[in-house]
């Protein structure tokens, strides 16, 4: 028989035995370092903000050529290159709160003051700069006073570059909350957000990583060009797979989508549309 006590403990004693003490010690350290743990793994799973502005309560004035076809952009001069060849980029128009440019700039053409069309003018709008990734949307925020100067009309030369028909895989993002005024601004959290963006005539784009990783996007016409709005609206802010005819017009990308060939929801191991 052992002539060892067993050590017992009262709560209202002013000290614990020392094994108790040692494991209640022990105990105590194991779980601080347990959460410490848990914490940093819960940080370092979440997803940064990404690198994209919305300049809210600070207006800009751009100044350039109107642009309204297949989506209203403002064409604006960088100059030109070693050869002589002018260097342009487009800033995507987009009108205030869930609304695109177009009927802005439609009720800005019937003022009785302008009462004209404004395709290929020269003018300067005053508006809230949303960017990403090298790509640059201007908010009309103040609707039809947006537009402050109109010059004549301008002819340019397009530069296209055709990369033909292509089967590709990516989301649906409404290109204004996307590029900055939501975060996030796709997926599922943001899908309710963006059907009434793109439904209200924000354009859509079809949001991609090319080969190296990078984020590309290409604006969403159908086969005659034109922007698409609600025959997309079910796949907006999934992973899905599309086909299409891909352009380049100065720098930025369009997809022709074939309608046809419809749309196809995608898991890890689906495989895509096979459309050619």
């Amino acid at each position: 028989m052992s002539n060892q006590k067993d050590e017992f403990y009262i709560g209202w004693q002013p000290e614990a035995p020392d094994s108790f003490a040692k494991k209640s010690k022990k105990t105590t350290i194991i779980l601080g370092v347990l959460i410490l743990i848990l914490a940093g793994a819960i940080v370092f799973s979440q997803r940064g903000f990404a690198t994209a502005f919305f300049e809210f309560g600070n207006q800009t004035t751009v100044e350039g050529v109107l642009v309204l076809e297949p989506v209203p952009m403002l064409r604006v001069n960088d100059g030109k290159t070693v050869f002589g060849r002018e260097m342009n980029h487009h800033v995507l128009l987009v009108g205030f709160g869930k609304a695109g440019a177009r009927k802005t700039i439609h009720d800005i053409e019937r003022r009785d003051d302008i009462y004209r069309s404004l395709e290929n003018n020269k003018v300067r709008i005053k508006g809230t700069l949303i960017y990403k990734d090298g790509k640059s949307v201007l908010e009309m925020t103040e609707g039809i006073n947006s537009i402050i100067a109109i010059g004549g009309k301008e002819e340019y030369d397009i530069r296209e570059d055709f990369y033909g028909d292509k089967t590709l895989k990516g989301e649906i993002i409404d290109t204004k909350c996307y590029f900055g005024v939501m975060k996030p601004g796709h997926g599922k959290p943001h899908r309710s957000c963006a059907i009434r963006c793109i439904s209200g005539g924000i354009p859509p784009a079809f949001w991609i990583k090319n080969e190296a990783g990078e984020n590309e996007y290409l604006m969403m016409l159908d086969e005659k060009g034109q922007q698409l709005g609600e025959e997309i609206l079910d796949y907006v802010g999934e992973s899905i797979s599309i086909c299409g005819k891909v352009e380049k017009r100065d720098d930025w990308l369009y997809i022709y989508v074939d309608l046809a060939a419809g749309f196809q929801r995608l898991n890890s191991d689906d495989k895509l549309l096979n459309c050619f």
